[in-house]
């Protein structure tokens, strides 16, 4: 397995990205402390400098496992849900400029908060159909530029639709979305699974990448979330990809770094 930390251009104590500032220091602060692999989130990717990331992970042996749309949402508040085609076009767009940046530096590209929110009351086979449709143009294009898709399953009360690992699995399979496979993040885990010991197998053979974080949203193991049985769902399914911490950067974000490595140290290099 391979671990991974989350870098962006800023963060802060609700923001679950650990190192910020430049990428380049960020990337080698990371190597430093035992990483394998980054995750970049940023809302501009045409922005990054491909040579120089590349030459950076290149030299240190160390990757870039997947890009953050995140900040689409968050700047923009375009979402998968939106039922005005133009703002789906535009969306897509944005998805794309993404996907283009991720064949270039070998990167996946996660899909998690731009899946926005149904209204209250609402038909959800209506708005799945319009997810799945959009997603189906963002698979289009994915294959055809050789990059994987990550869908993440994330909590109720910051999406209200695909919350679990089953739902990850049925909206794949239902709309053939090729070069799509999903993300679970134990925080959402916590709050939206019934079984931790069974979730991930839920999502079958479509589970590529793992986000770590505490019920406090707080690195792993400083609260109270079961990551004992966390851990042996991991291993006992085989899954031997990414194993990524998203989390607040409390104390602070080396600190929470280090921390996690010994985390994840005890639990897989044991």
């Amino acid at each position: 397995m391979k671990f991974c930390i989350t870098l962006g251009k800023q963060t802060s104590p609700t923001t679950p990205i650990l190192l910020a500032g430049d990428f380049i220091k960020s990337i080698k602060i990371a190597k430093e402390i035992g990483y394998d692999a980054v995750e970049i989130h940023t809302p501009q990717p045409k922005s990054l400098n491909i040579a120089e990331l590349n030459n950076t992970c290149k030299s240190l042996d160390i990757f870039i496992s997947t890009l953050g749309t995140g900040k689409i949402y968050t700047d923009y508040g375009l979402h998968l849900l939106d039922e005005n085609e133009d703002n789906c076009s535009r969306l897509i767009d944005l998805v794309k400029d993404y996907i283009d940046i991720a064949a270039k530096i070998g990167s996946k590209v996660t899909i998690g908060s731009i899946k926005g929110n149904m209204p209250k009351e609402a038909d959800k086979k209506k708005y799945l159909d319009i997810m799945g449709r959009n997603l189906q143009k963002v698979s289009e294009y994915a294959k055809k530029k050789d990059v994987i898709v990550l869908l993440e399953a994330t909590n109720r009360f910051e999406n209200n639709i695909i919350n679990t690992g089953k739902d990850i699995y049925d909206i794949i399979t239902e709309y053939n979305l090729i070069n799509f496979e999903g993300l679970m993040d134990s925080f959402h885990v916590n709050i939206e699974e019934r079984f931790i010991d069974t979730c991930l197998s839920d999502v079958g053979e479509y589970l590529g990448h793992i986000h770590f974080a505490d019920n406090t949203r707080m690195y792993p193991g400083s609260g109270v979330f079961n990551f004992d049985a966390f851990c042996r769902s991991i291993q006992k399914i085989g899954y031997d990809g990414v194993l990524s911490v998203e989390c607040f950067p409390l104390p602070d974000g080396i600190t929470a770094a280090r921390e996690t490595m010994k985390f994840f140290k005890k639990n897989f290099c044991s």
